[in-house]
């Protein structure tokens, strides 16, 4: 069974987005379907990945690739607010996509703050790693 973030991330390319519109309209269907969730009842085990948390990080990625970098910021702080304690690697990633927002919008306090709080000692991810250095050296040179 497909996953239903697959249509916005289908519509994200590695340069951007390639639909904008339909990124849009498949992000906003997404929160939709997650709005209708009965948060009593237990959600269908295919759907368990989609938690708030989830929908926040699709609207940052969805809102960076679309070049609105205020929203996307704004999006990766509520999944970061939202994340279960436990989720290291999603706290590591989205926390590295903060740091990477706040530069590129020029807010390279924020970013130290956000890069320096940033534990990467259990998780595994060389993709992590390697954008967190690359704040690190950007940080260093700002």
């Amino acid at each position: 069974m497909a996953r239903v973030d697959q249509p916005v991330q289908e519509r994200l390319g590695d340069d951007g987005v390639r639909e904008r519109p339909a990124a849009a309209r498949a992000l906003l269907a997404a929160q939709t379907a997650h709005d209708r969730i009965d948060p009593i009842a237990p959600a269908p085990r295919w759907l368990n990945f989609l938690t708030a948390a989830e929908i926040s990080g699709l609207a940052a990625i969805t809102h960076q690739a679309m070049g609105h970098l205020a929203g996307a910021e704004t999006a990766t702080a509520q999944a970061l607010t939202l994340l279960e304690p436990g989720l290291r690697r999603s706290r590591a990633y989205y926390s590295v996509q903060l740091a990477e927002l706040q530069i590129a919008q020029g807010n390279t306090a924020g970013a130290r703050t956000t890069a320096a709080a940033i534990d990467t000692t259990q998780v595994s991810s060389k993709n992590i790693t390697s954008r967190l250095a690359a704040v690190r050296r950007t940080l260093a040179t700002a």
